[in-house]
């Protein structure tokens, strides 16, 4: 109990003796041994008695604390919150609780130190539980209140300290995100400047060796400028969500328009790619209300997703169904798959699943972007596959 250091005021209380502070010779010897400070209260706060643990808490003698010594040691901006815990223990049931600071040292340090003089005192972080006393002992001094107040300065230090820390690690997650939205968007027009002149050059209608070269040469060009437009997008995207900057226009969607749009813009993609795109819109969907943006881009990662680790020759499907009142999207491929064990963690940022044979290499980015995006909307997401057997996406 004397470890425990509050639980000794409930032992006080239960012993019916807590207020005759010239109490027994156990209770003293009790007290004496105490790190806690126990105060003894009247009805208006003012202390009638402290324990000899204010020598070791306060630098004072407990008799320095009597009346408003303890009061005037309490912190300007915390006092208010002192007398409020100590009527409420006073009038209530339940034992109340306040964290103030107080000025430990002579009357002299602590009047310098609330001037704002050279001879400041030391402050203290404390935790005062009061309580209530039930049988006040007769007498126009009685007690209403004991309190034990413990000295919690180092734990309000470490709380300090990772409070500033979390706020360093915001304020570095934030300059992260705004980088990745600058870098996003410097590299988005050159990017499509690229897969636009790469176009022109992949469909020349020049015949021989040297212009088939060419054109396989701008053909590859092409892709690899899709590939980091794509990274591009996607850096652009996680940026946005992370830094919150992302406002969502809500407006009715034609889902079958949404899908057919999305499996159109990747359909020469597809072909090039020697992957089946194909889409299924069940007939009669309700409109969607979502931003139509974060939805293409929520399609357009989980297509291209599905068919960079799609081998030539298999297939890539998007679907759209109904799930009472809600809408879902399925992008699924007959792809490489991924190992049961790295499902948990798809969609987080630069996670790669398990190595296959043939797999290719993946930044994360793609579904990362899509999770925060679904997100956003409070929407869910699931995947569902396994090595060799290719991975289905619902949103």
């Amino acid at each position: 109990i004397v470890a425990v250091g509050h639980g000794t005021a409930a032992l006080l209380l239960r012993s019916r003796r807590a207020p005759a502070f010239r109490g027994p010779v156990e209770s003293r010897t009790l007290l004496e041994t105490m790190d806690h400070l126990v105060t003894w209260h009247d009805g208006n706060g003012h202390v009638l008695e402290a324990s000899p643990a204010a020598v070791t808490l306060l630098g004072l003698p407990p008799d320095a604390l009597r009346g408003r010594g303890l009061f005037s040691r309490v912190h300007v901006c915390d006092r208010p919150a002192f007398l409020r815990a100590i009527g409420e223990a006073a009038v209530g049931a339940s034992p109340a609780v306040v964290r103030v600071r107080l000025h430990a040292g002579p009357d002299s340090a602590v009047e310098a130190g609330e001037r704002g003089g050279r001879k400041a005192s030391r402050v203290l972080w404390v935790e005062t539980r009061a309580h209530r006393i039930e049988t006040p002992r007769p007498g126009a001094a009685a007690p209403a209140v004991i309190a034990v107040t413990r000295d919690i300065s180092e734990h309000r230090q470490r709380e300090e300290e990772l409070e500033e820390a979390r706020r360093q690690a915001e304020e570095a997650d934030l300059s992260k995100g705004r980088l990745l939205a600058a870098v996003a968007g410097e590299l988005r027009a050159p990017l499509n400047a690229i897969v636009g002149a790469a176009d022109m050059l992949a469909v020349e209608s020049a015949e021989g060796p040297e212009s088939c070269k060419r054109r396989r040469q701008a053909a590859t060009i092409g892709a690899s400028a899709r590939n980091l437009l794509d990274l591009a997008d996607a850096l652009g995207d996680l940026a946005a969500i992370g830094t919150r900057t992302v406002e969502l226009a809500l407006e009715p969607l034609d889902v079958a328009a949404l899908v057919n749009s999305c499996c159109d813009l990747m359909g020469a993609r597809a072909q090039a790619a020697g992957v089946v795109l194909s889409c299924s819109v069940v007939p009669g969907l309700p409109e969607l209300v979502a931003d139509g943006r974060a939805c293409r881009r929520i399609l357009l990662n989980l297509i291209a997703s599905a068919m960079a680790f799609t081998p030539r020759g298999g297939q890539a499907r998007v679907g759209a169904a109904r799930d009472g009142d809600r809408i879902v999207l399925t992008v699924s491929n007959t792809g490489l798959g991924v190992a049961r064990s790295d499902l948990p963690r798809l969609g987080e940022a630069f996670f790669r699943a398990t190595q296959v044979p043939g797999d290719r290499d993946g930044h994360g980015l793609g579904l990362a972007a899509v999770r925060g995006l679904v997100g956003l909307h409070r929407g869910t997401i699931t995947v569902e596959g396994a090595s060799g057997e290719g991975t289905s996406v619902a949103v």
